[in-house]
């Protein structure tokens, strides 16, 4: 080859420009190499980033399912689930020859005390009725809110109706306990209504109407109870209907009236009172007594609207005492803590005085340990200001609650009402007496006076005063009069000088 030689000379040339393509070649199949090298780790990234926002999606569905399926504040099988649960459990204890029984509680007072303590001690409230629920039954079993204060257990596989008795009692159990919620002192407690397939119903809307129906019958009975559905409940359930709806109709016809049971204080004293008690005059039943119809009423809240007609009612007849000269007496009137929960409670006192022209240091409120318990603002505040217009508290059937000293140091208390169940048996019972003389001791410590209800027999009422007691109330003295008849006794007895020979030697 010859550098002088045109073709070597073409040829060099045509030799240079192929390595300067295949250089070039070689350098674009390195880039892209490299960019393919590039392009699958974003393909790879991206690859894990699409798996990422996929498990995020299925968690996020299964979150959406969760909540579709469960009550958001409780965690427990909402109304939809638990439908399909009662569906199922019911079709395979048909195939298996099993029982299913639906047990259907709502909480007693939930409103009063969701209005009286707020949504936060509710909400609290209801979380822990579920974990009572759920410790009550197995895994096998549902548990469900329905809606409120509303909450069911389907039980499977049962072998007999009686054993779904094991959990209704333990629920029972739990709640009848004194509870502390975000620093507050409560009692609720529950009632239960309980049908069983296939002896009350093979379709799911049967039993429900039927547990239904059990559990407004264990509700009248008087809260804290269970009761199985039988076909007897239809007409008791129809009744109990008829019955509220009276007791509606009573209030617009004020069919509410009053007696009045006087109070004896020991030795000599111008002071006298007398408990205002109320009966309800039903067109077809006759004259009822409170216990007859009290308890419907706070179930309904209708005890509201009594509580305001017995209320005015008392303060009427207490002035008609003063313009007839008994001019010293007092009036002392049960409040259920239903209507002290009501946020114008303080208000319908003073309309309540207003109207009557009574003086407020003429009216004495009966109130429940129960009621007591609570140590919140409102609470507080409701006491304070009635105190600072004039009015009096009396704790009533104290003893039989919880006696707990916090309260009776924190709050205007002025008396303390010994229940009868303590009363009944001191002449025999040296326990009751050594309680009694207890209650009266830690009374007068506290400043209080102490008044022992229910008695009946002189020798008690001298037990009584030897121990120091301030006042008794009982058929001793009187029994409840119709306020006519306490005029006339109080012209013979004289409101300073009734001791019926109970003056107790010092």
């Amino acid at each position: 080859m010859s550098l002088d030689d045109p073709k070597d000379i073409v040829f060099i040339e045509q030799l240079q420009s192929r390595i300067a393509e295949l250089e070039d070649f070689q350098q674009r199949l390195e880039n892209n190499a490299a960019n393919t090298v590039e392009m699958a780790e974003e393909l790879a990234g991206a690859r894990d980033k699409a798996e990422a926002a996929l498990r995020e999606s299925e968690k996020y569905q299964r979150e959406i399912e969760t909540l579709a399926r469960h009550d958001h504040l409780t965690g427990l099988a909402n109304r939809r689930e638990f439908r399909r649960a009662f569906d199922d459990a019911i079709t395979l204890a048909a195939r298996q020859g099993a029982l299913v029984a639906l047990l259907l509680f709502d909480l007693d007072k939930f409103k009063i005390i969701n209005d009286t303590y707020g949504h936060p001690v509710g909400d609290e409230l209801l979380k822990f009725f579920a974990e009572t629920l759920n410790d009550a039954t197995r895994e096998t079993d549902t548990v469900a809110r329905l809606g409120g204060d509303e909450f069911a257990i389907v039980l499977t596989g049962l072998h007999a109706a009686e054993q779904s008795t094991i959990v209704a009692q333990r629920v029972i159990a739990a709640l009848s306990q004194p509870l502390v919620l975000e620093k507050c002192m409560l009692t609720s407690g529950t009632s239960v209504g309980i049908s069983v397939y296939p002896k009350d119903g093979q379709d799911p809307e049967v039993l429900l109407s039927n547990g239904d129906k059990a559990l407004y019958v264990a509700k009248s009975n008087g809260r804290g109870t269970y009761q199985f559905f039988d076909n007897s409940l239809n007409e008791k359930a129809k009744q109990a209907h008829i019955f509220e709806s009276d007791l509606r109709m009573a209030i617009v016809r004020n069919e509410f009236v009053l007696d009045f049971q006087p109070q004896h204080f020991a030795g000599p004293t111008a002071r006298g009172c007398a408990e205002a008690l109320v009966r309800w005059r039903h067109p077809v039943r006759g004259l009822l007594a409170p216990d007859k119809f009290i308890g419907t009423a706070e179930d309904n809240r209708l005890i509201i609207d009594i509580g305001r007609l017995i209320l005015a009612g008392a303060c009427r007849e207490c002035r008609k005492w003063h313009d007839l000269g008994h001019d010293s007496l007092c009036v002392a009137v049960n409040i259920s803590s239903v209507q002290f929960g009501e946020p114008d409670f303080v208000e319908v006192i003073e309309k309540a005085l207003t109207d009557s022209g009574l003086e407020a240091k003429y009216l004495e409120l009966e109130i429940t340990e129960s009621c007591l318990m609570d140590q919140s603002d409102s609470v507080n505040e409701k006491l304070h200001q009635l105190r600072s217009m004039g009015v009096k508290f009396a704790v009533d059937d104290f003893g039989t609650g919880y006696s707990s000293l916090a309260y009776l140091k924190q709050l205007p208390i002025d008396k303390i009402k010994i229940d009868k169940l303590f009363i009944d048996q001191i002449l025999s019972d040296t326990d009751d007496l050594a309680i009694v003389d207890a209650i009266i001791k830690l009374g007068h410590t506290l400043g209080l006076e102490v008044i022992a209800e229910g008695v009946e027999q002189k020798e008690q009422a001298m037990a009584l005063y030897k121990n120091g007691c301030d006042a008794i109330q009982g058929y001793l003295i009187s029994k409840p009069m119709a306020p006519d008849t306490f005029l006339d006794w109080l012209s013979v007895q004289g409101q300073t000088e009734y001791d019926h020979g109970l003056s107790v030697p010092v």
